[in-house]
């Protein structure tokens, strides 16, 4: 779960926040305003709700694992590491 702080918003149109636990104002760009949750924080905040209520589930969408990975994902990304393969597309 992330905890963010809180701010309370000016008067519009002005991007100006003010904490409220300290006295020193921020100015953010407006295009902030536009920027949506992601997916992934938006599904994990869903997962977290669920087990709060009692659900059992099993979450992919965030976190580290708790377990190496198997020795042919190893090869295959010091392979692909060792031969300049490391673009996210083809």
């Amino acid at each position: 779960f992330v905890q963010t702080p809180t701010f309370q918003r000016h008067a519009a149109p002005s991007t100006s926040l003010k904490s409220t636990t300290e006295e020193s104002e921020i100015t953010l760009n407006p295009l902030v305003s536009s920027v949506k949750m992601s997916k992934t924080v938006e599904i994990f905040s869903l997962v977290k709700q669920m087990e709060a209520d009692g659900i059992s589930v099993t979450s992919l969408c965030v976190g580290e694992p708790d377990f190496p990975p198997p020795q042919a994902v190893l090869d295959a990304s010091v392979a692909a590491i060792q031969s300049c393969d490391t673009r996210y597309t083809a």
